[in-house]
């Protein structure tokens, strides 16, 4: 072959393959809207990873204002958004009731096919942030009131948790594949980890997924009013629509699980979930992005370097601490530049540190602390806590060894040994 049809052939190839991978973001159609009011915690701003998800996966994504759209007294037409059988709205926890015009228009788009995805939350203490009087109303008008219910009042709402199955604290349930029934929105995930309130269903049929049976839900007055596998999402075909109803709007956030510098959304398959629903939904199936996994080995490198500086900052057979103290503060600081690095890089430390989810920090669009300010402050001081590790090691094996009597560190030549 010639050289010039070689680079022909090389060329022809390279568009082909890019037309292929630019082909997987291209629009699909889907029109996924959120329904954003006057302060709603839950507003289209706390959804920006999993919006520039849905758009790279070729979903048109946008919201709508409740002020805006509903103002006065005309219903807008149903097809405002596109197709109602290829758009999704998503209501969020409401922070106020709904308007009679906004309860008709969505009871007509509900008639003509559109879907919705109804998300609320949860009550604790003398904080009421779950609603579950207003989004029953939107229920009841809509006409699923009979087949399920967010559980309590805007006054006493509830909250599921699991003083076993959790991810660090009760409320943070952890929720497997054995907790989902067979069903599209099911489909390879594994691990879901949620933060909701709880429903009541009539009809077991239309469950979804239930929490563990170890869980218990709890109202915010403090009294547990049920035990066992309580129901969080449900999907329900009502004539030529699908509606999806979900006790949490947490859980396809951008809010960081407690205790962690993780996302709710890019917990486990939190996400993979949302993607799944969108697929249910719309019967267009879309595939969510697959996370990197953390390798948690960088640990071993701040220990090791602990270990000989202890070995090496000696004066008179004793450890020289403000040396070995000076060394720690550049380990660690290399250690929160190169998690930095990472970040930067990446968008995620993906070699990182095995102390659980403390070291999985995560970029997110939109967040009040950067992810890298985040990152190196966190690795800075687990460097300087794993640099004394090491040192710790070293000081046991060397009392070991002459306890026993071992000759080890002699052997080694190291003084004091």
């Amino acid at each position: 072959m010639r050289p010039y049809s070689l680079i022909m052939s090389i060329l022809i190839i390279s568009v082909f393959v890019l037309m292929i991978a630019g082909s997987s973001g291209a629009n699909n159609g889907i029109n996924v809207v959120w329904r954003v009011d006057e302060d709603q915690y839950y507003s289209y701003d706390r959804y920006s990873s999993l919006v520039d998800d849905l758009n790279d996966a070729g979903v048109s994504t946008s919201y709508y204002s409740v002020k805006d759209l509903f103002g006065g007294d005309t219903i807008p037409d149903i097809d405002e958004f596109g197709d109602p059988k290829k758009t999704v709205i998503v209501i969020p926890n409401p922070p106020s009731d709904f308007g009679d015009t906004e309860l008709e228009f969505l009871k007509n788009f509900v008639e003509g096919g559109g879907r919705l995805l109804i998300m609320g939350d949860i009550q604790y203490d003398d904080r009421h942030y779950g609603k579950p009087e207003f989004l029953n109303n939107l229920l009841n008008y809509i006409g699923i009131g009979d087949k399920v219910q967010f559980w309590g009042t805007n006054d006493d709402g509830d909250e599921i948790k699991d003083d076993t199955s959790n991810y660090g604290y009760p409320w943070q349930v952890i929720v497997t594949s054995d907790d989902f029934n067979p069903h599209i929105i099911a489909y390879d995930v594994e691990k879901v980890i949620i933060n909701s309130a709880s429903l009541v269903v009539s009809d077991p049929a239309i469950i979804v997924a239930t929490s563990p049976s170890t869980s218990y839900a709890e109202s915010a007055s403090g009294k547990i009013h049920t035990y066992g596998n309580i129901p969080w999402l449900v999907a329900i075909e009502y004539g030529d629509s699908k509606i999806v109803v979900c006790g949490s709007s947490k859980m396809f956030s951008d809010v960081y699980i407690y205790g962690t510098s993780t996302p709710y959304i890019m917990a486990e398959d939190n996400e993979k979930l949302f993607f799944n629903i969108i697929w249910w939904l719309t019967d267009q199936r879309i595939t969510a992005p697959q996370p990197i996994e953390m390798i948690k080995i960088m640990d071993i490198f701040p220990i090791l370097a602990g270990i000989f500086a202890g070995v090496i900052f000696r004066r008179e057979g004793k450890i020289d601490y403000r040396a070995f103290g000076y060394v720690a503060v550049v380990i660690a600081t290399l250690y929160g530049i190169v998690a930095t690095i990472q970040v930067v890089l990446f968008g995620q430390v993906i070699v990182g540190t095995a102390i659980p989810d403390w070291g999985a920090v995560t970029k997110v669009s939109g967040e009040s602390v950067p992810a890298e300010l985040n990152a190196f402050f966190r690795y800075l001081f687990a460097g300087l806590f794993e640099a004394f590790v090491g040192l710790v090691i070293l000081i046991f094996v060397e009392w070991l060894d002459r306890y026993l009597d071992l000759g080890i560190m002699r052997r080694l030549g190291i003084q004091g040994g």
